[in-house]
């Protein structure tokens, strides 16, 4: 599968995912802890949509460097930074459960995860035939 395809895909799963988690948070768990789970989530999807164009735009089709290495990992590292500095003032100021926020900010790992294992499924049942 191409990237393109793969990465429509992950955006898809994301939003379902969060919609899912949002959804079962809302009618199980407090509105606080659900909160947590929406903002985790939605500053995890931004996270990754930023790192994806940040290695787009950093390489060429053919795999070669576009741009300096050391811009690759200064963009990572400020947007890491940006990502714990949101989560430390989400969290002090007691605007979300942390619980809900960890759980929230899962969803990237859990549609990879998912992603993979479908295509494992899809690959391993296709060698059967």
């Amino acid at each position: 599968m191409e990237w393109d395809s793969l990465f429509k895909t992950l955006r898809i799963q994301n939003w379902l995912i969060l919609m899912m988690l949002g959804a079962a948070s809302f009618f199980v768990m407090s509105p606080h802890f659900t909160l947590g789970v929406l903002i985790g989530g939605l500053l995890i999807i931004a996270n990754f949509n930023v790192l994806q164009h940040t290695i787009r735009c950093g390489f060429s089709s053919q795999g070669t460097l576009q741009v300096s290495r050391r811009s690759i990992i200064v963009k990572f590292y400020l947007r890491l930074l940006a990502l714990g500095f949101l989560m430390y003032v989400l969290i002090t100021r007691d605007l979300v459960n942390p619980v809900g926020l960890a759980v929230g900010l899962s969803i990237v790992v859990i549609s990879i995860v998912h992603l993979a294992l479908r295509l494992v499924w899809k690959t391993s049942s296709e060698e059967v035939v």
